[in-house]
């Protein structure tokens, strides 16, 4: 099996926002100065549905930076102060003025029935009205759907390398716990099912993610109306210039966007000027900063039609660069501290493929292989800092796939073992 390669996206912003993240350590408090250097802020707190008032609830209001729209947890307090509701349900604070001054949000958060909830984040102005919501909890999954899945596709070696943004919203009026939900697994969550050919699947986004063969799974809590981001990425191996691309759905999703860069990172191959897309019943897109991406980047892509659970997204992809091989000229963009270590790991793991007589050798020099590349990634984490990103991830990249070729040969040679063995035993 050849490698399985993870390309860090240049044109996207930071991966995924999602619930809050309360700090651990205390945040500092701006000195209280002279009531008239005061703000008076106040907290309305009521059940969602009833709009009965919530009294003697605990109110945190925090100050932080304004949060990016896809970081994956909100960003660590910088100043925090604390206030119960009265009767009517409304906390009131006086913060010191000059917390204007910080270019910081202001926000509020509390928490019922064991789960948080909070206000949106707002400049600090005085008299400023907050309202935080607080719901129930719900078991019922149709409420739950995608507002967007929008796939980014790259091509690398002979793969084509898939990095999904799927954005899950509640639409009911309860808070949904995906392990009590009817129908999920309740130790794993909520399931995104995949294309069966998907490889080496990595799921990033706020609370617990695990994967199973070509399933992901999401374990998290979702308030009404919130949207959560989950970036999920896989390869799939190609091998000629045509490849079809189809993913069935398993809840509503309002919006499909498939789009593919024109630009590579290989010197011999900067542009795949040739490649054209299709998608049925989509309106198909091309140039500079589509979908609000990079407005420096060419892309082609498509926007498809809104999907009920069982339906299907479907594009291909025509005139891909398979005709000839692009893999010799990969390790030219790597030639960084490690990409010597690639090399020759490639021509000795073909020499080992070789000695059919010596598959036990074999497995056991793989081995060794195995625990020095395991030894170099970390190596190479504690250089993360004196290195540019871009050098981090493709050094990162390369190690990670030898792993993996090196993990799938350990298996194609014990499994070739297994059976000579069973056969000079029968």
């Amino acid at each position: 099996m050849k490698p399985i390669l993870f390309i860090a996206l240049l044109f996207l912003a930071a991966p995924a926002f999602g619930q809050e993240a309360p700090a651990e350590t205390p945040p500092e408090s701006l000195e209280v100065k002279p009531q008239t250097d005061s703000l008076s802020i106040r907290v309305h707190v009521s059940h969602g549905t009833t709009s009965e008032k919530v009294a003697d609830a605990v109110v945190f209001l925090r100050a932080a930076r304004p949060k990016g729209p896809f970081e994956p947890t909100d960003p660590e307090p910088q100043f925090e102060w604390s206030e119960i509701t009265d009767s009517t349900g409304v906390a009131t604070f006086s913060i010191p003025k000059n917390v204007t001054e910080t270019g910081l949000r202001i926000h509020a958060v509390t928490t019922y029935g064991g789960v948080a909830f909070k206000s949106s984040a707002e400049p600090p102005i005085n008299a400023l009205q907050l309202k935080v919501p607080v719901y129930e909890k719900g078991t019922d999954a149709s409420a739950l759907k995608f507002v967007s899945i929008r796939t980014i596709t790259e091509l690398w070696e002979d793969y084509l390398v898939f990095t999904q943004f799927y954005v899950l919203e509640n639409t009911s009026s309860t808070v949904i716990e995906t392990v009590s939900v009817q129908g999920f697994d309740h130790e794993r969550g909520m399931p995104i099912e995949l294309p069966v050919k998907a490889l080496g699947v990595q799921v990033s986004a706020a609370g617990e993610h695990t994967v199973v063969n070509s399933t992901a799974y999401w374990k998290g809590r979702i308030r009404p109306g919130e949207r959560v981001p989950i970036q999920i990425r896989f390869s799939m191996a190609v091998s000629s210039a045509d490849f079809v691309y189809e993913q069935e759905v398993d809840y509503p999703v309002d919006n499909v966007e498939v789009a593919v860069p024109l630009q590579t990172q290989f010197q011999k191959l900067p542009r795949l000027s040739d490649v054209s897309m299709a998608m049925p019943e989509a309106e198909m897109l091309s140039g500079k900063g589509i979908f609000d991406l990079r407005d420096d980047m060419d892309f082609i892509g498509a926007k498809g039609p809104s999907l009920k659970p069982g339906e299907s997204f479907k594009f291909k992809l025509s005139n891909l660069p398979f005709a000839r091989p692009i893999g010799p000229f990969v390790v030219l963009g790597l030639a960084l501290l490690f990409s010597g270590l690639v090399i020759f790991f490639g021509r000795r793991e073909y020499a080992l493929s070789q000695q059919s007589k010596s598959l036990q050798t074999a497995i056991q020099s793989l081995k060794s292989e195995r625990e020095l590349v395991l030894r170099r990634i970390a190596e190479l984490e504690t250089l993360r800092d004196e290195m540019s990103e871009n050098e981090f991830e493709s050094l990162d990249l390369a190690l990670k796939a030898r792993l993996a070729i090196i993990n799938k040969k350990i298996q194609d040679f014990e499994h070739e073992l297994n059976v000579k063995t069973a056969a000079a035993q029968a």
